[in-house]
């Protein structure tokens, strides 16, 4: 390698380009996924499932009310209202209701 990079010096800048390029896209395409238990503007209480780019747990949280929780269907949707609980991956619900609720809707 020390001989390469002596002969054609631009290849160590290629290649720490070409490493630090691949590593942002790779940490730009990471997702987390929540799994939330939320109460919809109608006053129903539902768990949704969402994948945002990979952020801290609060800031999520903090954009959750007020966007709109689609249906199966896609086109369908409501405002969240509020957010009772969320859990990351296949974590389990603290909250009793949300447990059910998640045991029954297929995700």
């Amino acid at each position: 390698m020390t001989i390469l990079c002596r002969a054609f010096p631009g290849i160590l800048a290629m290649t720490t380009l070409l490493v630090f390029t691949s590593s942002l896209s790779y940490a730009a395409e990471e997702r987390v996924t929540y799994t939330c238990f939320v109460e919809l503007e109608d006053q129903s209480k539902v768990v949704h499932q969402f994948v945002y780019k990979n952020k801290n747990k609060e800031e999520f949280l903090l954009q959750l009310p007020g966007s709109t929780a689609y249906s199966s269907d896609g086109i369908t949707g409501l405002k969240i209202k509020s957010v009772m609980e969320c859990v990351t991956g296949n974590a389990t619900f603290k909250n009793k209701d949300a447990r059910v609720k998640s045991e029954t809707t297929p995700m």
